[in-house]
């Protein structure tokens, strides 16, 4: 339950505070100190979107890892956040690679070898993997359809205001 509320928190965080963050990096002393021509612009413009998607990245893969150890923990209870934050980017990054579909196996396997190197069985590895799977399905499916239904009522207020 801890882990679910962990990870609803996430994603309020990257829909509701992220945009207010950006817009914060926009108000920095060293974009407003000059007076800016078009290139210059260009070129800030380009150093606050990265800056930007930046933080915005950090951000998820770091709460991506916190996820990782919470599950982690449950199964394996000797395990250190120091192994989770060695393995879970070698992870995130290995099952990101398009040969499963959704990282399936991918990240089973690579979760099994990277948690060997720190005496943890196989067989809690393979736990902790299939259970993160299975809660990114959850949390996937879950925000897909309230995404739907909000998408839905938007549609139908639309419908309205036309009558």
């Amino acid at each position: 339950l801890f882990v679910l509320l962990i990870t609803f928190l996430s994603k309020i965080l990257f829909s509701k505070i992220f945009p207010f963050v950006i817009n914060y990096i926009n108000t920095f002393a060293i974009f407003k100190k000059y007076k800016i021509d078009k290139k210059k612009f260009s070129e800030i413009s380009k150093i606050k979107v990265f800056s930007s998607v930046f933080l915005i990245s950090f951000t998820c893969h770091f709460l991506q890892v916190i996820f990782i150890y919470l599950i982690s923990i449950y199964f394996a209870k000797n395990l250190e956040f120091l192994y989770t934050m060695i393995i879970g980017p070698f992870v995130m990054a290995i099952s990101s690679i398009p040969i499963s579909i959704g990282g399936w196996g991918v990240r089973e396997l690579t979760m099994i070898q990277g948690y060997n190197f720190f005496n943890i069985q196989a067989d809690t590895a393979l736990r902790i993997s299939i259970t993160i799977g299975i809660m990114n399905l959850l949390i996937s499916f879950i925000f897909t359809i309230m995404i739907l239904i909000i998408q839905f009522f938007k549609d139908l207020l639309k419908i309205n205001e036309k009558i």
